[in-house]
């Protein structure tokens, strides 16, 4: 009779394992029989499978199995006095006329009125609306990832947000992280986009720099026929923290999603991607800047599925790594046999600035189809010495001339968000990281 070796159980994975139990009992009074076998489905997977680690290959770069040494338990302690404080703080984006959904500490506050919007708290539905039940019963591709079976089993609350064909939308998700002491979010917001909808989403993650606080974040985009959306995500997580993020999109005929995210914040981040193009002549375009120093590890990790024929996806990242940090960029856009005339193209650039600045870079393309037009590519090298010594013989001190220069490098992604207000508060932002570094 063969053996089978069993893994070693981690702390961090005996202690998850040990307090959904009790979690699940607490939470049973929300969300009704669709959230409970969610939860249920989710704990088997974690069970299963562990925490994900390196052996598994799309967490290879980043090894949470052995980097999440201890597991912070789910918060619960909600309170009323903990959504005002949270609520009269000042938003990372200003955003002129936009519907601000707060999050805090993984429940949805409604901070201010959602005019035009349709918005469920999960929290205090008894049961959920249909959109969310198939949400949550829909076996995606991405529903055995890790982070996600984590998400679906503590799931400590959410959203769902139904946005209508009309005038166009603006939406701030805005998720803050309030505490003393450690503890862990498991946030889950699902957004159906009505046919022929427009809408810009911002999506914002901060907290204290002071705690050592956990996310674990999904948010679940349906867009219907012809639905535009432009999406920015800024990651302004706590120093200590760790951040994880899916976003996971489903994309039907001729509709328009356009994202860029700027990641300058946690001690470990990962932003996950899975993107699913049903539909024929759907345009998706992914870019982002990532700025990470220290002792930080930034990873974004992309699949897109292209399923119809005639269909569009670009995505264009950019890292500039300092000190210590890694990044690590994984993107891989899969082309199906009916998905005939599909255009996609991928690139991913990195500058680092010291000699223990580490960058890994995965792109890969699985193309099934015979009549397509696909690339990718990546690089990854130091500032320009041509370059510098120009802005040196002009007078410019280092640190100016170095600021300069990677502020044009992270400039060309940041042209692609489309507004300009907030293009310029994102732009702000990159000069803000650039001019606190010190050259040695």
């Amino acid at each position: 009779m063969a053996l089978r070796a069993q893994p070693v159980k981690t702390p961090a994975e005996e202690a998850i394992a040990a307090s959904f139990p009790a979690f699940a009992a607490r939470q049973a009074r929300w969300g009704g029989a669709e959230v409970a076998k969610a939860r249920e489905d989710g704990i088997a997977r974690f069970r299963a499978n562990g925490l994900p680690n390196r052996r598994i290959e799309e967490w290879h770069y980043t090894d949470l199995r052995s980097m999440l040494r201890e597991a912070a338990a789910p918060f619960e302690a909600f309170s009323d006095d903990l959504a005002r404080k949270a609520a009269a703080g000042a938003a990372p984006i200003a955003l002129e006329g936009a519907a601000r959904l707060l999050f805090v500490n993984g429940r949805y506050v409604a901070d201010k009125p959602a005019a035009g919007l349709e918005v469920v708290d999960l929290t205090t539905a008894p049961s959920l609306p249909p959109v969310a039940a198939q949400a949550l019963a829909r076996d995606t591709a991405y529903a055995g990832n890790g982070a996600v079976a984590l998400n679906r089993a503590f799931t400590n609350g959410g959203a769902i947000v139904h946005i209508a064909a009309g005038a166009p939308h603006v939406i701030h998700l805005d998720f803050r992280e309030i505490g003393s002491e450690a503890f862990s979010t498991f946030p889950h917001v699902i957004v159906d986009v009505a046919e022929q909808a427009q809408v810009l989403i911002v999506e914002s993650h901060r907290g204290s720099d002071d705690i050592a606080y956990q996310t674990n974040a999904l948010i679940e985009l349906k867009l219907a026929a012809q639905a535009r959306v432009s999406y920015v995500r800024l990651n302004e997580a706590g120093a200590k923290s760790i951040s994880l993020a899916t976003l996971g999109l489903d994309i039907a005929d001729h509709a328009t999603f356009n994202l860029f995210s700027l990641n300058t914040g946690a001690a470990l981040s990962r932003h996950q991607i899975f993107l699913h193009s049903d539909g024929e002549q759907s345009s998706i375009d992914l870019a982002g800047v990532t700025l990470a120093r220290g002792k930080q590890h930034a990873d974004t990790t992309l699949v897109v599925e292209h399923k119809a024929p005639r269909c569009k996806s670009r995505e264009f990242y950019r890292y500039i790594v300092d000190e210590s940090a890694t990044g690590v960029f994984q993107g891989k856009i899969v082309v199906a046999p009916d998905a005939q005339k599909t255009d996609g193209a991928m690139k991913s650039q990195t500058i680092l600035l010291s000699d223990e600045a580490a960058m890994n870079n995965k792109p890969e393309l699985e193309i099934f189809a015979d009549d397509v037009l696909c690339g990718h590519g990546a690089t990854c090298g130091s500032l320009d010495d041509d370059q510098l010594f120009y802005a040196y013989s002009r007078g410019l001190p280092p640190a100016q001339a170095q600021a300069l220069l990677l502020e044009a490098f992270a400039g060309e992604a940041l042209e692609r968000v489309a507004d300009e207000g907030l293009r310029e508060q994102l732009r702000d932002k990159v000069c803000a990281w650039l001019a606190q570094r010190v050259i040695q």
